[in-house]
């Protein structure tokens, strides 16, 4: 799962029954450990040059869950990259990344309907694609 916070990017991704919170900017990571330091403690950051994403944070799902609860429960806002700005944990880089994933996302939205191969045919019969509003 992708996040985009306040606090910064994270791919979320679950190895049995641990979370790895990864990051690209060490950064980011740091300001979730400085927010939620009752949920995370002093846990280290590892760096792993050679992985798609630099930077880990390991969690117990509890641990996880209790995270994301919080970092829902705090939302009062209504205009998220306004939100981030303001919060002033992130960087220029991250803000302008934030407006582009927007611009391409409202491209996205917009393009027209097109047709893709069903993922699993047995579960559709004799149809063999479907539009993609329908996946």
């Amino acid at each position: 799962m992708w996040l985009f916070t306040r606090y910064g990017f994270f791919s979320v991704a679950v190895f049995r029954d641990l979370v790895v919170l990864r990051a690209r900017k060490l950064l980011h990571l740091e300001n979730l450990r400085r927010r939620f330091r009752s949920r995370i403690g002093r846990r280290r950051i590892a760096e792993t040059k050679l992985k798609d994403y630099r930077w880990r944070l390991t969690l117990g799902m509890g641990a996880w869950l209790g995270l994301l609860a919080e970092i829902a429960g705090e939302q009062t806002w209504d205009n998220f990259k306004a939100e981030a700005a303001a919060y002033g944990a992130v960087d220029g880089d991250y803000l302008g990344l934030l407006d582009d994933l927007w611009a391409e996302l409202v491209r996205y939205q917009n393009a027209p309907k097109t047709r893709v191969p069903a993922l699993f045919d047995f579960e559709l019969g004799d149809r063999k694609d479907v539009l993609a509003e329908d996946a």
